[in-house]
């Protein structure tokens, strides 16, 4: 795969990331774009893979409580830190499903190998 076609599919993966932390929040784009004092229309040209600015990107990031790193875990030639990965996705639990996930860990950790 070439230069131009590694950044057309990480221009299209971080727009599915940025779809999938805004729907993890259960927000449509319009109501982003109203917090962001945006256009919906970039939004939804953000999300298909159009070109983000950084600065847009960042407060993204910041609106979805996520780190930016996050939204190019699957880009290619970048290396996915899953306790990174793992941290943002509790993020987005609410306070009844991290407590079920924390007491799930605390048993998977305590449990004897055999």
């Amino acid at each position: 795969m070439g230069r131009t076609e590694q950044i057309e599919l990480m221009k299209l993966r971080v727009g599915r990331a940025l779809a999938a932390a805004r729907g993890a929040r259960g927000w449509s784009q319009p109501h982003v774009a109203q917090l962001l004092g945006i256009d919906s229309e970039t939004i939804s040209r953000i999300e298909r893979g159009h070109v983000v600015r950084l600065d847009r990107l960042y407060d993204l990031a910041l609106l979805y409580e996520v780190p930016m790193a996050s939204l190019f875990y699957d880009a290619p030639g970048v290396k996915q830190d899953h306790l990174e990965e793992l941290v943002s996705a509790v993020k987005l639990l609410d306070e009844k499903n991290r407590e079920w996930l924390l007491q799930a860990v605390r048993a998977v950790v305590s449990k004897p190998e055999g």
